[in-house]
């Protein structure tokens, strides 16, 4: 089995048991001890935390706060020739989803490349001051949040009908503040005030 084959084999395996020993992983990949060893260590270099026990005996797990796809294909297909941290990170972030996405994020691949992991999307140049995210979801509204949470300046360039969700969230963020002040308590003359406190700023004066 390729390298990056058995990579996406070992995060399902992973994915899909709560611990694993290193005998039980070797032999599920047909790979030695040492080679599931260093398969954890390049998952552990793509972003996703894997646990291992102490001692001969220590079994692997998936991390706490391991933020993962649905299990991935029991069997994955060998992989093309090319880079292979970008061919799992597009497996585990994109192509395991219905729903993809692709995004123009208005900063350097290097800036964006410091809040959005491998296991998030996977991230290419497009010119010194912006980069293309190329990301998938469960639903369009898990999508939105891929694109916002970063806090980048961004263009959605497909699909359509994540464009449509971006700008009904905007318009929902946009009507929350008018909602906010309307609910305010007035004073006599129309003024907002806090309850209970002289000045409106909740704090004793």
């Amino acid at each position: 089995m390729e390298t990056s084959a058995r990579l996406l084999r070992l995060l399902s395996l992973l994915q899909a048991h709560r611990e694993w020993s290193g005998a039980d992983l070797a032999e599920r990949l047909g790979a030695g001890p040492r080679t599931v060893r260093r398969d954890v260590e390049r998952l552990r270099g793509l972003g996703h935390p894997v646990d291992a026990g102490p001692g001969t005996g220590g079994g692997y797990r998936l991390g706490a706060g391991a933020e993962l796809p649905p299990p991935l294909l029991d069997d994955p297909r060998e992989p093309p020739a090319g880079d292979l941290a970008a061919y799992v990170s597009r497996g585990v972030s994109t192509h395991v989803y219905a729903s993809h996405a692709v995004s123009r994020l208005l900063v350097p691949v290097e800036e964006a490349a410091g809040r959005i992991s491998p296991s998030e999307g996977t991230l290419e140049a497009e010119g010194p001051d912006s980069c293309v995210l190329r990301t998938g979801a469960a639903s369009l509204d898990v999508m939105v949040l891929h694109v916002m949470m970063p806090g980048f300046e961004f263009e959605v360039r497909e699909p359509a009908a994540l464009i449509d969700a971006v700008r009904t969230v905007r318009d929902r963020l946009a009507r929350s503040p008018a909602r906010a002040g309307a609910s305010r308590p007035r004073t006599r003359d129309g003024a907002g005030r806090t309850p209970g406190t002289p000045n409106g700023s909740g704090a004793a004066s």
